[in-house]
C-alpha cells in the first residue's frame, strides 16, 4: 500500500488467493503446449498440439467474454446491449479463429486477447470492473500472447 492510499483501495487491487491459484492453473496448458510445439517430432504431432493450443485459447477468450456478458446483465439500456454484443463478438472471433489457416487463426486469437485485455483495463479504470480482475486478465492475456507468438515463431521456423 502506498502513502495516501486507503486500505479499501489497496484491497481492490489485491488479487484474491483463490483467483491467483486458478489463474496459475489456467496458464499451465498455454505454457506446456507452447513448449511441446518446439519438440514435436513430426507434422501429425505438431498439428495435434497446434489444435489443442488454439482450441484452449478460444475457450479462454470465450470464458472471458462470458465474464463480460455477466457484467452486462446489470447494465441498463443501450450500454448493456453494446457490451452483450461486443462480448458475443469476441467469442465469435475466437470460434472463427479455429477455421482458417493456422497462422491466421493464431493472429485472430492474439487479437482477441489484446482486445479483451484492453477492454478490461479500460473498464477497471472507469470503475466498471474490479481492478484486481483487470490485473489478472492482463497477466493472463500477456502470457497467452507470448505463448501464441512462440508458436508462430516455431511455425515460421518449420515453414508451415
Amino acid at each position: 500500500m502506498t502513502a495516501g492510499e486507503n486500505p479499501s483501495t489497496a484491497t481492490r487491487y489485491t488479487i484474491p488467493a483463490a483467483a491467483q491459484l486458478l489463474w496459475a492453473a489456467g496458464l499451465i496448458p498455454f505454457i506446456i503446449l507452447s513448449a511441446l510445439i518446439w519438440f514435436a517430432i513430426d507434422d501429425v504431432t505438431l498439428s495435434l498440439i497446434l489444435r489443442f493450443e488454439m482450441v484452449y485459447s478460444a475457450l479462454v477468450i470465450s470464458l472471458l467474454s462470458g465474464v463480460r456478458w455477466g457484467l452486462a446483465i446489470n447494465q441498463a439500456g443501450r450500454k448493456g446491449y453494446i457490451t452483450l454484443a461486443a462480448s458475443l463478438g469476441l467469442m465469435m472471433l475466437a470460434w472463427l479463429a479455429l477455421v482458417p489457416a493456422v497462422s491466421a487463426g493464431i493472429a485472430l486469437l492474439i487479437s482477441g486477447f489484446v482486445i479483451m485485455g484492453l477492454w478490461n483495463y479500460l473498464s477497471a479504470e472507469t470503475g466498471r470492473l474490479e481492478p484486481w480482475f483487470a490485473r489478472l486478465n492482463y497477466l493472463l492475456s500477456l502470457t497467452a500472447i507470448m505463448c501464441l507468438l512462440a508458436v508462430l515463431v516455431q511455425l515460421h521456423l518449420r515453414h508451415l
